[in-house]
């Protein structure tokens, strides 16, 4: 997981979901059960459970930044929120108790294939099947 403090760092991330899904968490230091969803998402990564880049914003520390997040992929600001980016939009968000790492793993995984299918980078192609 990568902690990120910038508009370029958020852009780079955005950058990287055109080649495929990235995921943001949105943390709260203010929030008591928002360390029991940082440790899912640490332990989802340390597991390789969650092979994708997860990248994360400190609300506190980074609030505009969190703000422009929500305002460029559509989305209400929330925290604890766990976001799925593919092509530089949102295609699933969790909040507080919804996040879990097997769940964001499992819609990563979707996400990868329809992603790898529409690009053409997937395993078969339709002409292969």
């Amino acid at each position: 997981m990568k902690q990120i403090y910038t508009p370029e760092e958020w852009e780079a991330a955005l950058e990287e979901s055109k080649s495929g899904p990235i995921v943001i968490y949105k943390h709260s230091t203010a929030c008591a059960g928002c360390e029991r969803q940082l440790s899912e998402m640490h332990e989802g990564v340390a597991y390789k459970e969650i092979t994708r880049p997860v990248y994360y914003v400190v609300v506190q520390e980074s609030g505009e930044l969190s703000k422009r997040i929500a305002d460029d992929l559509q989305i209400p600001h929330q925290s604890p929120q766990a976001i799925i980016v593919i092509n530089g939009r949102a295609c699933y968000d969790a909040y507080a108790d919804e996040i879990s790492a097997s769940v964001i793993a499992a819609r990563i995984h979707l996400v990868q294939e329809a992603f790898d299918e529409i690009s053409g980078s997937g395993s078969k192609t339709r002409e292969e099947e």
